[in-house]
């Protein structure tokens, strides 16, 4: 899974290919598939801008052109990257926990990548993925408010980032 995010990272970040299927709220849903080998990539636009932003959340969905696709899907990957910082915030911690609408969505798996002088200024990048189940991404989408602590790190998801969640949940059933 760690290879897909890093390559879905990749791909957003330098826009290859890219063409935006649907807009929902002012949200670019995108819809890519690899040529090579066959798999569908969803994504919304806070991968591509979020990229460039020191801290940002994110989720997608892929499918291989010989798989069906699973409606719902079992799963949606995510990430949460931030960078610009000098000391590691999420190296030895980097437990998750959503709260949605107050109620705890922990969770079980995650995994830590990092990189030091990403960007030629002697400070870190840390990468952050898991995976979350499609009932507890819909309580997300569907909650009013989304909280989540990762490591000692208490954040809140923005509106926007809100809608780009319910974007891609909308795409997935069209």
């Amino acid at each position: 899974m760690k290879k897909k995010v890093l390559a879905l990272c990749m791909i957003c970040l330098f826009g290859f290919g890219c063409a935006a299927t649907s807009t929902t709220g002012g949200v670019s849903v995108y819809r890519e598939t690899d040529k090579f080998t066959g798999e569908t990539t969803i994504y919304s636009t806070e991968n591509r801008i979020g990229l460039l932003r020191a801290k940002c959340l994110y989720f997608s969905y892929s499918w291989k052109a010989s798989e069906v696709k699973t409606l719902p899907p079992p799963f949606m990957m995510g990430a949460f990257q931030q960078w610009g910082h000098r000391s590691w915030k999420y190296l030895e911690n980097h437990d998750l926990t959503f709260l949605a609408d107050g109620i705890s969505i922990p969770i079980p798996k995650t995994s830590h990548n990092g990189v030091v002088d990403a960007f030629g200024n002697n400070k870190l990048a840390e990468y952050v993925y898991f995976t979350i189940n499609w009932p507890d991404f819909l309580k997300l989408c569907d909650a009013t408010k989304v909280e989540y602590k990762l490591g000692a790190y208490e954040h809140k998801i923005k509106s926007k980032t809100q809608t780009e969640m319910r974007a891609l949940r909308d795409e997935l059933f069209r």
